[in-house]
């Protein structure tokens, strides 16, 4: 078979778009056709955003065999369209920038075929073909540090104000049992006396 019979055959199997990402929040649109690319993707609330082109009157046209890098910090779902014609953006515009509350009314943006819907929109009666890819992002996690608390003569004591907090939390517990007369400097004194100065200065000692 010639080449010039391998060349129209590889074009219809190879697809015009290919979608793969690196990261969370980043990937790499492969085009295998000239064209216009469009890439929409979906936030964790579930509204649809536009990822390329940044802003609605950059030029979205494509030569065959280019890689285009995007990024996002907030898509969850990636859906990159390839359009022969060029897309229609100014429904979508809002003082050169992409308009959320039309791209709201246009589609939930929930799903895939939401982002696809809402590039049909834009392609007009133009042909289109699109990949779409998933990031999974980590759970939140939010961690607390709690303080630990003394108890002294029926009394709760936070060692940062009695400040040898580093020294209360190497030792673990106290040795020895508490002051009879138990007031804050009286205390104090008695923890500092318990766990030992460690060569640091006594803060109740006068220099």
């Amino acid at each position: 078979m010639t080449p010039a019979v391998l060349l129209p055959l590889l074009l219809v199997v190879q697809a015009p778009v290919q979608l793969q990402l690196s990261s969370i929040s980043n990937g790499d649109v492969t085009v295998a056709r000239d064209g216009y690319v469009l890439v929409l993707g979906t936030n964790d609330r579930g509204l649809a955003t536009v990822v390329h082109p940044r802003r609605p009157a950059d030029d979205s046209h494509v030569t065959a065999g280019s890689v285009i890098k995007v990024s996002s910090q907030r898509a969850e779902t990636w859906v990159a369209v390839w359009s022969d014609r060029p897309f229609d953006t100014h429904r979508f515009t809002a003082n050169t920038f992409w308009s959320g509350d039309s791209l709201r009314r246009a589609a939930d943006g929930s799903s895939a075929e939401a982002l696809v819907a809402i590039a049909r929109r834009m392609a007009g009666g133009g042909s289109i073909a699109y990949s779409v890819a998933s990031a999974e992002r980590p759970p939140l996690v939010i961690s607390k540090q709690v303080q630990p608390r003394i108890y002294i003569e029926g009394r709760h004591y936070d060692p940062r104000y009695l400040g040898i907090q580093e020294q209360i939390v190497r030792q673990g517990k106290f040795s020895g049992a508490p002051p009879a007369v138990c007031t804050a400097t009286v205390c104090a004194q008695s923890v500092w006396e318990q766990l030992g100065s460690q060569g640091i200065r006594d803060p109740f000692q006068r220099p």
